[in-house]
Protein backbone atom coordinates (compact mmCIF):
# COMPACT_ATOMS: atom_id res chain seq x y z
CA UNK A 1 0.00 0.00 0.00
CA UNK A 2 2.69 2.35 0.09
CA UNK A 3 4.34 2.26 -3.39
CA UNK A 4 -0.05 2.47 -4.45
CA UNK A 5 -0.21 5.95 -1.62
CA UNK A 6 3.47 7.08 -3.73
CA UNK A 7 2.44 6.78 -7.13
CA UNK A 8 -1.04 8.44 -6.20
CA UNK A 9 1.09 11.40 -4.15
CA UNK A 10 3.28 11.82 -7.31
CA UNK A 11 0.12 11.68 -9.75
CA UNK A 12 -1.24 14.62 -7.72
CA UNK A 13 1.64 16.31 -8.07
CA UNK A 14 1.87 15.79 -11.97
CA UNK A 15 -1.59 16.96 -12.08
CA UNK A 16 -1.05 20.11 -9.82
CA UNK A 17 1.88 20.76 -12.36
CA UNK A 18 0.09 20.32 -15.34
CA UNK A 19 -2.87 22.66 -14.06
CA UNK A 20 -0.12 25.59 -13.36
CA UNK A 21 1.35 25.59 -16.44
CA UNK A 22 -1.98 25.37 -18.75
CA UNK A 23 -3.13 28.65 -16.20
CA UNK A 24 0.28 30.25 -16.73
CA UNK A 25 0.65 29.51 -20.98
CA UNK A 26 -3.56 30.56 -21.29
CA UNK A 27 -3.76 34.12 -22.24
CA UNK A 28 -6.47 36.02 -24.86
CA UNK A 29 -4.83 35.10 -28.09
CA UNK A 30 -5.12 31.75 -27.12
CA UNK A 31 -7.16 29.35 -29.25
CA UNK A 32 -10.72 28.04 -27.57
CA UNK A 33 -9.90 24.97 -29.20
CA UNK A 34 -6.06 24.55 -27.66
CA UNK A 35 -7.68 25.66 -24.16
CA UNK A 36 -10.25 22.93 -24.64
CA UNK A 37 -8.04 20.12 -25.63
CA UNK A 38 -5.52 20.90 -22.73
CA UNK A 39 -8.78 21.08 -20.40
CA UNK A 40 -9.41 16.97 -21.67
CA UNK A 41 -6.09 16.00 -21.37
CA UNK A 42 -5.75 17.24 -17.80
CA UNK A 43 -9.03 16.16 -16.88
CA UNK A 44 -7.90 12.44 -18.57
CA UNK A 45 -5.14 12.29 -16.18
CA UNK A 46 -7.17 13.26 -12.98
CA UNK A 47 -9.18 10.34 -13.38
CA UNK A 48 -6.36 7.50 -14.95
CA UNK A 49 -6.34 5.33 -11.96
CA UNK A 50 -3.67 2.79 -14.09
CA UNK A 51 -0.78 2.38 -11.45
CA UNK A 52 2.16 4.13 -12.43
CA UNK A 53 4.63 1.34 -11.21
CA UNK A 54 3.81 -2.16 -11.26
CA UNK A 55 4.87 -4.49 -8.56
CA UNK A 56 5.70 -8.55 -9.44
CA UNK A 57 7.51 -10.21 -7.03
CA UNK A 58 10.64 -8.44 -6.24
CA UNK A 59 10.93 -6.59 -9.22
CA UNK A 60 9.68 -3.08 -9.82
CA UNK A 61 8.62 -1.93 -13.01
CA UNK A 62 8.48 1.89 -14.15
CA UNK A 63 8.17 1.76 -17.91
CA UNK A 64 5.19 0.69 -19.99
CA UNK A 65 7.14 -1.05 -21.79
CA UNK A 66 8.65 -2.80 -18.78
CA UNK A 67 5.04 -3.40 -17.82
CA UNK A 68 3.93 -4.74 -20.83
CA UNK A 69 6.74 -7.15 -21.18
CA UNK A 70 6.35 -8.49 -17.45
CA UNK A 71 2.94 -9.23 -17.80
CA UNK A 72 3.52 -10.99 -21.12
Amino acid sequence: HINLKKAKESSNTKKTESWKKFINDINPNTPIREAWEQIRLIEGIQFNETPLILIKGDKTYYSAIEKAQSLA
